[in-house]
């Protein structure tokens, strides 16, 4: 079994079609922040088993907000090991160095629909637009407006997550548990590893 996150949005409140939200993956498997300036979010390489995948983000407030408090929630999607990777089953970073977005498995042609906004097929409940955030302050990120699309797959609601100063000399851990989702958070205005495994609907923030 392989494991795709299709989708991730991070808000200030547990619900995710609240305002505001920053999305940080999007259009089946994009790792849209990694386009930000001031950002070096991606998938990591290699995967270390085809149930695991794991991705970098680099912590943040959002722009105007002086709340500190954060929940990414997560679309999860498990498929057959034999899966080939295509536009529709993908994990994509973008590379500052090529200028070009690139596949963590397969051939990196599939991500290109990450630039153009097209990598669900015509018809599909999972078609949305990219919305790349405006200016931001450094480690902020804007928030775009509008209603969420409507998701065939388990969603997973990360948080609350703390997110404080570098200048500070220890981070806090919040942990929440539930039926499902396990978690463990440690943040800070650095790089936030994300580990998300199938087995067992584990999810975990790690700090790098």
């Amino acid at each position: 079994m392989m494991i795709f996150v299709d989708r991730c949005v991070a808000t200030l409140s547990p619900d995710a079609t609240s305002s505001p939200r920053y999305e940080i993956i999007a259009q089946n498997g994009c790792l849209l922040d990694g386009k930000q300036e001031d950002s070096s979010s991606a998938f990591r390489s290699p995967k270390p088993t085809p149930d695991r995948l794991q991705f970098t983000i680099d912590a943040f407030r959002f722009v105007g907000s002086d709340n500190s408090m954060i929940y990414i929630t997560c679309n999860l999607r498990a498929v057959a090991e034999s899966q080939v990777p295509d536009p529709m089953n993908k994990a994509c970073s973008f590379s500052k160095s090529t200028n070009l977005w690139t596949a963590l498995e397969g051939n990196s042609a599939i991500c290109s629909c990450c630039e153009t906004g097209n990598c669900a097929t015509t018809g599909s409940s999972r078609i949305f637009n990219p919305r790349y955030p405006g200016q931001r302050g450094v480690g902020k990120r804007e928030a775009p407006s509008g209603p969420l699309s409507d998701q065939e797959h388990k969603w997973a609601t990360l948080g609350p997550l703390l997110v404080i100063g570098a200048e500070q000399s220890q981070a806090l851990a919040v942990t929440q548990e539930s039926t499902n989702v396990e978690l463990w958070v440690l943040v800070t205005l650095g790089i936030l590893s994300v580990a998300v495994i199938v087995v067992g609907a584990l999810v975990a923030f790690i700090m790098k």
